[in-house]
């Protein structure tokens, strides 16, 4: 159990606070189903289960026309030859602005390169074709190395704000990431709670007396086969927080007002 002080504690109330109100809110629970819907049109598998079933019983089989897939491809395409590299440009002619422009399109071509860029940017276009929205994740790990990193997100580990009703989200007051993260990235993300994570992920199965072992128990190692698409859904969300040597965080992006002085 880690130790917090009152402040600590308010700051961490508030930000479960930002998470379970995009969690619990219909807005954002419709649009999940929806993007499920959406997805299984993509992938060709619009037959529910139900549908399945009589057509088994009368010796069917469904057939599938895909047009969507092929819709999105083709926009996809669009996008991948008209997809530019960012760069800088400098807004003045002071000779300095524009060599300090080309050092940071330097910068920003390894960056780009490094991260595999451009196909992670199409992924981002693909989601937001298919679901309306397309999420990417822009940052640096706080190590040694200061390595910047540009990773793809899965929209439906986004959780956004439910109130921002622009058409950019450009009014959100927050934004929360919740995912499952292996426990050697946790342990060098967060060196210091080493001991915690140790503890928390990857303890055998809790038992009972009859040496059987015990749904649910405290620190269990859940391995079994989870889909994706259900490991985000709202229900029993904060019933599963370890699976397997991985463990559920969630990051919560906030606005807040600070003072500023100006000269």
């Amino acid at each position: 159990m880690i130790n917090l002080t009152p402040a600590k504690a308010k700051v961490l109330q508030e930000l479960k606070d930002y998470f379970y109100y995009s969690a619990n809110s219909e807005i954002r629970k419709k649009w999940r189903l929806q993007y499920d819907e959406n997805l299984k049109f993509y992938y060709g598998d619009q037959w529910n289960e139900e549908l399945k079933r009589e057509f088994a019983d009368v010796g069917a089989t469904p057939f599938v026309v895909n047009r969507i897939e092929p819709i999105v491809t083709t926009y996809v395409s669009l996008q991948i030859v008209a997809r530019k590299r960012i760069a800088y440009k400098a807004t003045t002619a002071l000779t300095k602005h524009d060599v300090l422009a080309e050092y940071l399109n330097n910068m920003l071509y390894v960056i780009q390169a490094q991260n595999n860029f451009q196909n992670k940017s199409t992924a981002k276009y693909t989601d937001a074709l298919i679901g309306g929205l397309g999420w990417s994740h822009f940052g640096y790990e706080s190590d040694c190395t200061t390595t910047f990193f540009y990773d793809h997100v899965d929209p439906r580990e986004v959780y956004f704000d439910p109130d921002d009703q622009t058409a950019r989200m450009e009014d959100s007051q927050f934004v929360a990431r919740s995912y499952f993260v292996d426990g050697v990235k946790l342990k060098k993300r967060y060196p210091k709670y080493t001991e915690y994570f140790d503890n928390l992920i990857g303890k055998p199965p809790a038992t009972n007396s009859t040496g059987e072992f015990a749904s649910g128990g405290a620190g269990a190692i859940r391995d079994d086969y989870i889909p994706y698409s259900d490991l985000n859904h709202g229900d029993g969300l904060e019933e599963l927080w370890v699976l397997g040597r991985s463990a559920r965080i969630v990051e919560v992006y906030y606005k807040k007002n600070v003072k500023y002085y100006e000269q």
